[in-house]
């Protein structure tokens, strides 16, 4: 029995002598505020991150070490649990808000638009159909003494009825074309 209880002693001197090292490691100021500095680079730079590697935060494994190493950073200094913590939430989030995004971009591409074009083609089937409230070609004055080179009616300048109709719905495709724009 005492050679299983020396042979325990000697892991946990072991261990006691990795830990000590590891504490005065992360004890050395140039180490603790270089990973700082690593820390707030990644976080300013989150956007640069590849996918795959955002995707390493939420597995669950990965999750339950990263746990665990701030737990052990929180024995040495406080600071490295808070920037360890830091960069986990904030990695997170940038990885929801990017299949958000994704998510997003794939309902607006599936999604049918209302195509502006529908009202250009109402517009022209306006325009090519005749108005009842326009004058026919028909001659006003039917006196024999009126001169031949003068037409007797002459087109004016006012709109007509279709054309304000073709302004409208032209205006109503274009404020819907450009609310429909996401950006």
């Amino acid at each position: 029995m005492t050679l299983s209880i020396a042979n325990t002693n000697i892991k946990s001197n072991n261990i006691d002598k990795i830990n000590d090292k590891i504490n005065e490691i992360l004890k050395i100021p140039f180490i603790k505020y270089g990973f700082l500095i690593f820390i707030a680079v990644r976080i300013i730079y989150i956007d640069k991150i590849g996918d795959w590697y955002l995707e390493q935060f939420n597995n669950t494994y990965i999750k339950i070490l990263y746990g665990l190493l701030i737990a052990f950073g929180a024995c040495f200094d406080p600071i490295y649990a808070v920037a360890l913590t830091t960069i986990i939430i904030i990695s997170l989030q940038e990885l929801h808000n990017r299949k958000q995004l994704k998510l997003q971009h794939q309902i607006i591409k599936t999604t049918p638009k209302k195509s502006y074009l529908l009202n250009t083609i109402i517009t022209t089937s306006q325009i090519n159909s005749t108005p009842t409230n326009t004058p026919t070609n028909t001659p006003t004055n039917t006196h024999t003494n009126t001169p031949t080179n003068t037409p007797t009616n002459t087109p004016t300048n006012t709109p007509t009825n279709t054309s304000i109709n073709t302004i409208i719905t032209k205006y109503n495709a274009y404020t819907t074309l450009t609310n429909n724009i996401t950006i």
